[in-house]
């Protein structure tokens, strides 16, 4: 029977659990990781980043009975592991003794998380998720040291088939389609993230009753999909309002979708070449900075494309909230590309410049942060942040010797462009979210 493999599987998976569980949100252009950077890099470029944008919250309502009902959930997991344990023969042999002491060390482990606290509901249900596979891994380990070949049989099969069908069976009924969109958008990239990585993971063959390995790994599937589908389906409800007041909105939601997408096209074939904005007299950081915005128009594509991707999987809130959010891209780029700009007159983008561009971007979005507080404009917003992050990132890794995070041209032109992107990005929120909310036909 091999012994090692079990804490191998749990150190590995809580590295594959810090990138899924994270959660990031679902239509977000690809996280960049920044490198480490060398001591002695430009100072200007120290100071330039050293004011954070503001984080905009994700607003996601949470009813008052979900976390205590998630932290039950796994203390119930906890507890039958305990007593599994107690009925491991006290005689076996000296492997089957070590894992019983390193199994005893879990739920000790697993009994102090339950009594941590964290002041953001979402946050605690996050953090209680990725504990729930370690929980069922330790539960089968246990189960397959008491009962060996006559434990309790789990096919993970039906938890997965029923997550699936959470996602192809909703109508969406809702007071606030607003409020319903952010919660919903938060429960289907949670579900999402967990059935991604039970699919890498693998389920083992339901017909291995000997290897607690294979078992194991089923109680730990199992446990994680099941307490995924309840998170997902209680935050569903959070968003929903009082059920006196719900009324359907699948049917405007496919149309929101599609008048969306519709509109990002429109606006990108608005947007004119570099060629046609700025002439052959112009500076060349006033040419490069122009060029760096018409490329960032193929940011509202990977938008749109990842609206037809997630609506292929019956993603609907992710997919209508990665319309807007392409919308609101392409509008920005728009506004960023028909404004004139004194401040690039010279041959490359003076820090000067980018220290003007980056602060109009951040008294932007705080304004913006300060003003708006409809929860789908909010989450919106938050895309004019992340915007300032990665050009902070891109020029920070220009002047440390990388190459700027991709893309042609100086990297200061694109960081430039960036900041200029997020200040048009607060005034394009609302009208992509009253878009997307419309239940009128």
């Amino acid at each position: 029977m091999p012994r090692l493999t079990r804490r191998a599987l749990l150190a590995s998976s809580a590295a594959a659990l810090a990138g899924c569980n994270a959660v990031s949100e679902p239509t977000e252009l690809p996280t960049v990781t920044p490198a480490p950077v060398p001591r002695g890099r430009d100072e200007a470029i120290e100071a330039l980043t050293a004011e954070r944008p503001p984080r905009i919250g994700r607003d996601v309502a949470v009813a008052d009975d979900h976390v205590p009902a998630s932290r039950d959930h796994l203390r119930r997991v906890v507890d039958r592991t305990a007593r599994a344990l107690d009925g491991v023969e006290a005689g076996g042999d000296d492997a089957t003794a070590r894992e019983v002491s390193s199994l005893r060390i879990d739920v000790e482990d697993l009994r102090a998380f339950l009594d941590r606290r964290w002041d953001d509901p979402l946050v605690a249900l996050d953090r209680i998720r990725e504990r729930i596979p370690h929980a069922g891994h330790a539960l089968g380990y246990a189960l397959a040291l008491r009962d060996g070949a006559d434990a309790e049989p789990v096919d993970p099969e039906a938890a997965r088939a029923d997550c699936r069908a959470y996602f192809a069976d909703r109508r969406f009924a809702c007071a606030d389609p607003g409020r319903l969109l952010v919660n919903a958008v938060a429960a289907e990239s949670r579900l999402r993230s967990v059935l991604r990585q039970v699919e890498r993971m693998g389920i083992p063959d339901p017909d291995d009753r000997r290897d607690p390995d294979a078992i194991a790994a089923r109680y730990r599937h199992r446990a994680h999909l099941r307490h995924a589908l309840e998170d997902a389906r209680r935050l569903t409800v959070a968003g929903s309002g009082p059920a006196s007041e719900r009324e359907p909105f699948a049917a405007a939601l496919r149309r929101n979708r599609a008048r969306l997408r519709r509109a990002v096209r429109t606006e990108l074939d608005a947007v004119e070449e570099p060629s046609k904005t700025v002439g052959n007299d112009d500076s060349p950081a006033r040419q490069q900075v122009a060029r760096a915005l018409v490329d960032l128009g193929r940011e509202a594509e990977w938008h749109v494309a990842n609206s037809w991707n997630a609506a292929e999987r019956n993603h609907d809130a992710i997919s209508l909230f990665a319309a807007a959010r392409g919308l609101v891209h392409a509008r920005a780029v728009r506004t960023a590309v028909d404004r004139t700009d004194p401040l690039v007159d010279a041959d490359r983008v003076s820090f000067d410049a980018l220290e003007r561009a980056r602060g109009a971007a951040i008294d932007a979005v705080a304004t913006a942060d300060a003003r708006v507080d409809r929860p789908l404009e909010r989450r919106l917003l938050g895309a004019a942040a992340g915007t300032i992050r990665i050009a902070d990132y891109r020029i920070d890794s220009a002047a440390s010797g990388g190459s700027g995070g991709g893309g042609e041209g100086d990297p200061r032109a694109r960081a430039y462009a960036r900041y200029r992107l997020a200040v048009a990005i607060p005034g394009h929120v609302a009208d992509a979210a009253s878009m997307a909310t419309e239940r009128g036909g």
